[in-house]
């Protein structure tokens, strides 16, 4: 059964509920008129100060639940977008797609650029270009000669928000013998770009999948086969 389908038997059952629930309500209320009426001037007598004690905690409550609703604003504002990243580090996977293998690396630009607001500046853009060229060449992924691959696809996107922004590079690799590719060696990349200084690794083949940690100190990925 869909989604769409259940959502549907679902909104038909409540609508069910409810008018069963109103049937029980006129039934009660023709009831229970005669004790209403009965009863209606012992309540007017205390109906003034009751009802000034339930405005006043009305309008307490309503306080309350504007101010709940402001901090939980301001809280999702705090925790939105890109504020929750970590300067230094990155996200690095690798797939095997048949005869291809699609790397991928993501992190801030303050590894790459030195800094992360949008650039404004001649010289901010002059930086943009040339550490991004740099980072987008091949030979910044010291790829296993064994697997003999070549560059087949290469994307770049840049992710803006407010004060934040991180950059996303998409390396696709043909290779001969796929099968032989069991080291990558980031040597270049920590070599070349030093904000980069923990890169969490998650590579997947076609038999296996594990995932670890790549530093300036231990800058080789072992895949095991």
């Amino acid at each position: 059964m869909s989604s769409a389908v259940r959502r549907c038997l679902t909104r038909i059952a409540l609508l069910l509920a409810l008018v069963a629930c109103g049937s029980g309500d006129d039934v009660s209320s023709e009831g229970s008129s005669d004790a209403a009426a009965s009863s209606s001037e012992s309540e007017s007598e205390h109906g003034d100060d009751e009802h000034g004690d339930d405005d006043k905690h009305g309008d307490d409550d309503h306080d309350d639940e504007h101010g709940d609703d402001d901090h939980d604003d301001e809280h999702d504002d705090d925790s939105s977008g890109l504020g929750s990243h970590e300067h230094g580090t990155a996200d690095l996977t690798l797939a095997w797609v048949e005869n291809d293998i699609v790397i991928n690396l993501t992190g801030p630009t303050q590894n790459v650029f030195g800094f992360e607001y949008e650039a404004e500046t001649e010289d901010d853009r002059a930086t943009v270009a040339d550490r991004t060229d740099a980072l987008t060449g091949l030979g910044i992924l010291n790829l296993d000669g064994s697997a003999e691959c070549e560059l087949d696809d290469l994307t770049t996107e840049l992710d803006q928000d407010g004060s934040h922004s991180e950059i996303m590079v998409s390396w696709t690799v043909a290779c001969s013998s796929p099968a032989e590719f069991i080291e990558l060696d980031l040597t270049p990349l920590f070599d070349e770009f030093p904000g980069f200084e923990d890169i969490d690794v998650e590579w997947l083949t076609a038999t296996n999948q594990s995932a670890t940690e790549l530093s300036p100190s231990q800058p080789k990925l072992r895949i095991d086969s």
